[in-house]
């Protein structure tokens, strides 16, 4: 079944100003400035979306999580895979 949604579904959502907080987006456009990205938006089921983004932390890219405050979680403990 998560195949299938991943399959149908774009990794960024076109209504992101109604899916994130202002802080999120604050901080996406911050990650963004310094050459990192929106990577995709994580859309669990009953759960607030989650926006991973790869940015350049700690002298390397990482990937994060923004979280509702806007700050940016690099434990996250997601397991990405890249099909």
């Amino acid at each position: 079944m998560n195949a299938e949604r991943r399959q149908t579904q774009a990794p960024i959502p076109d209504n992101l100003e109604e899916l994130l907080s202002e802080l999120q987006l604050l901080t996406i456009r911050r990650v963004e400035d310094f050459g990192g990205r929106l990577w995709f938006v994580r859309r669990p089921l009953f759960q607030d979306v989650v926006p991973v983004v790869n940015c350049s932390l700690n002298h390397g890219a990482e990937t994060a999580v923004v979280e509702l405050d806007g700050s940016l979680t690099t434990q996250h403990g997601l397991i990405i895979r890249e099909d």
